[in-house]
């Protein structure tokens, strides 16, 4: 089943930014989490595929992001 997600960007010098991406898949509940948007770029810039994993544990935690292959070696 696919989800519907919201990524939204708060800046005082940039302004605001939303955008609704696809997830292929999705399992677990609703949830808001809250992270740098540099720190997540710095890390998709070194994943070398398309389609990343994401992997959250709860609310506010800290999260995973893997390239979604069979090689897990980058973390």
């Amino acid at each position: 089943m696919c989800r519907r997600f919201t990524i939204s960007c708060k800046s005082q010098e940039i302004g605001d930014y939303n955008e609704d991406i696809i997830a292929i898949s999705y399992d677990g509940i609703p949830m808001d989490i809250s992270f740098s948007g540099n720190y997540l770029s710095d890390a998709l810039k070194a994943l070398t595929t398309d389609t990343v994993k994401m992997q959250f544990t709860e609310n506010m935690k800290p999260f995973i992001i893997t390239n979604n292959s069979e090689d897990d070696s980058i973390l």
